[in-house]
């Protein structure tokens, strides 16, 4: 008898599913930023094959209080977007943050003040325009052109449109090109 579901993977409780790909091209590895400010950009041949079913593997040595917000495949011709629940935003270029082997504490990729939190991360390597939501539920959109390039390590900057501790999230519009 043939199924119209399949079951995909193997959740512990706590865990969330938060991204699906494809696997595009070989030379990409996978990026994994934290809440905490934390990146891990992983070579994919470090990732073992596992069947359909399978629980998979650590990407990141987390700490206890830390979770994934953003995974995703990029290369080392475009920049990662970070941006802070206290309003401030940021660039880094992806070739600077070093590949290395999976399940290791990874590197700082923004420097934050105790308890803020990074809201979302992004990948570009063609402008679009990013949604900005603030606490009021009210959005805007900025390029990612204007947001600051910085040191890996660097704190993320507040732009002058954006007060401080009002946003609320973000989401990258791909699909709308800036020009």
């Amino acid at each position: 008898q043939r199924k119209d579901v399949f079951q995909a993977l193997k959740l512990n409780d706590g865990d969330e599913l938060i991204n699906v790909e494809e696997d595009k091209n070989e030379d990409d590895t996978i990026m994994i930023v934290t809440e905490k400010g934390i990146c891990l950009n992983a070579k994919k041949d470090d990732i073992p094959t596992h069947g359909r079913i399978a629980a998979g593997v650590h990407g990141i040595s987390l700490k206890e209080d830390d979770c994934v917000v953003y995974m995703s495949q990029i290369n080392e011709d475009g920049e990662m977007i970070i941006v802070t629940d206290k309003g401030k935003f940021k660039r880094v270029i992806s070739s600077q943050i070093d590949p290395m082997a999976r399940n290791r504490k990874g590197s700082l990729i923004v420097g934050m003040k105790d308890g803020a939190k990074v809201l979302g991360a992004a990948y570009v390597t063609t402008p679009y325009m990013v949604a900005v939501v603030d606490k009021d539920n009210m959005v805007s959109e900025i390029s990612s052109e204007r947001i600051p390039i910085g040191l890996q390590s660097a704190r993320a900057r507040k732009l002058a449109e954006y007060a401080e501790d009002s946003i609320k999230a973000i989401y990258p519009l791909y699909h709308k090109k800036d020009e």
